[in-house]
């Protein structure tokens, strides 16, 4: 499980150097943050595996992981992934009832799988999503997952008490949600990234700008069902309609988003329950029926929809 206290909430607007630990805005630094005490992982699906027990099984306390996602590979860089994601109902079980956190995103991912670039549409609080509620409710965020920290920008406290915004701002059932990864240009290289997530009914959004160096980035999920910290409410933790719709998604390969080609299909559609492809652990699912997955290509668009049984 990734350690509260190496994610940190940064400003909207901000920009993030995860090689240096610096936080700007406005060209100002505003934070800076050692690396992570905890020894470096490959992130991917397996960033949310349960600690072991002693004799080095895994304990299945909370129900974490990938559970549905859709994935792109490519020899080429992604530059963009862009869509809509339609904001389900929210689940049976209430995040102050133990419900944990339930994750919609799409995302671009380095092929090292050590950094995550993600818009997020998410519910509850965990561990993985800390900050002092119990949100019963659908909120926004930008995250950028690295093996020595992770920022993001949700409104919602962390360890890092000036960033709060007096809590996230709630999303509305049914409003649709525009999501963006893209890499800017720079110097030859994809070395600038901008996340963006907007609701588009009401228009909240989070923005956060990273700069990297030295990745490569051909892994990009196309819509991912993720979940954390949910404690044995099984089914019940997940959107009670039983599904979630992403809509329009684009995807883009090229040296930047002004040199840029869309991809035409190549999407795989996988079901992550006890299935270790995914490189992640679930426990608690066994009556909710998981997708795989439905695509629907639409020319250079995809539709995609995560499914199951609440």
């Amino acid at each position: 499980m990734v350690r509260s206290d190496c994610i940190h909430e940064v400003p909207h607007g901000a920009h993030v150097d995860p090689l240096r630990g610096d936080v700007t805005l406005g060209g100002k630094l505003v934070a800076h943050y050692a690396d992570c005490p905890e020894a470096p992982r490959t992130i991917g699906g397996s960033r949310q595996g349960p600690a072991p027990m002693a004799g080095g099984a895994p304990v299945p306390a909370a129900d974490s992981g990938y559970v549905e996602q859709v994935l792109n590979l490519s020899t080429s860089n992604f530059v963009q992934l862009q869509g809509y994601l339609i904001v389900p109902s929210t689940p049976t079980v209430a995040a102050s009832e133990g419900a944990g956190t339930t994750f919609l995103w799409n995302g671009i991912e380095s092929d090292n799988e050590d950094a995550l670039l993600q818009p997020v549409l998410q519910y509850g609080t965990s561990d993985l999503n800390p900050g002092g509620y119990d949100e019963n409710y659908w909120m926004l965020g930008v995250w950028a997952v690295f093996q020595n920290n992770t920022f993001k920008v949700t409104g919602a406290c962390a360890n890092d008490d000036a960033f709060c915004y007096g809590g996230p701002p709630p999303v509305n059932v049914g409003d649709y949600v525009y999501l963006l990864t893209q890499a800017l240009p720079g110097s030859g290289a994809i070395l600038d990234w901008s996340i963006i997530i907007e609701d588009i009914d009401n228009g909240v959004n989070w923005a956060l700008d990273v700069d990297l160096e030295g990745y490569q980035w051909g892994r990009a999920y196309g819509a991912v069902l993720e979940t954390a910290d949910q404690f044995g409410v099984g089914c019940a933790g997940f959107p009670a309609n039983g599904s979630a719709t992403f809509l329009g998604s684009t995807l883009s390969t090229g040296t930047s988003i002004y040199a840029a080609t869309e991809v035409n299909g190549g999407w795989t559609s996988q079901d992550c329950f006890n299935n270790t492809i995914c490189g992640t652990y679930s426990y608690g699912y066994v009556n909710c029926n998981f997708g795989p997955p439905t695509i629907n290509p639409n020319g250079l668009t995809s539709n995609f929809t995560l499914s199951w049984t609440p």
